[in-house]
This record gives C-alpha cells, sequence and structure tokens, in this order.
C-alpha cells in the first residue's frame, strides 16, 4: 500500500513502514497512483503547482517532483 503526507510517500505492507520517500512536493500530492513497479503522482515545486515524479516501488528511489531543496543540497 503506498500512501502519501504534504511531502512524500510512504510504503506500507500493512505492519510495517517499508520505505518513506525523499520530499517529492513542496506542499501537496495529487493524482497518487500505482503501475508496472512504479508509483507517480503529482506535486507542487516553488512557483509551480504541478510537478510529475515517479517513485520506484522497491526501492523507494524518487526522480522528479520538488527540487528545491535537493538541489540547494547539491550545490553544498
Amino acid at each position: 500500500m503506498f500512501l502519501a503526507d504534504d511531502t512524500k510517500v510512504i510504503a506500507f505492507d500493512g505492519v510495517r513502514v517499508l520505505w518513506e520517500s525523499l520530499q517529492v512536493s513542496l506542499d501537496g500530492i495529487t493524482g497518487l497512483s500505482y503501475s508496472a513497479g512504479v508509483v507517480g503522482g503529482h506535486a507542487t515545486d516553488v512557483g509551480v503547482d504541478d510537478v510529475l515524479f515517479e517513485i520506484d516501488a522497491v526501492t523507494g528511489e524518487a526522480r522528479g517532483g520538488f527540487e528545491g531543496f535537493r538541489l540547494l543540497a547539491r550545490r553544498q
């Protein structure tokens, strides 16, 4: 089962949390879906209302979505 709060996605097997994604949204996730091993959805970023993200359903590795803080961390 995949759950989302305002900023990240969580994989839950009914007993325990399997993983929590990095922050993929600034302040809201909509349209969470699963297909072919990928969890996807729509998120917000600074100045943008809709950015797509994808998360590997097994590893929790995220691509796309909110980039603001991750870009700052890479520069340091």
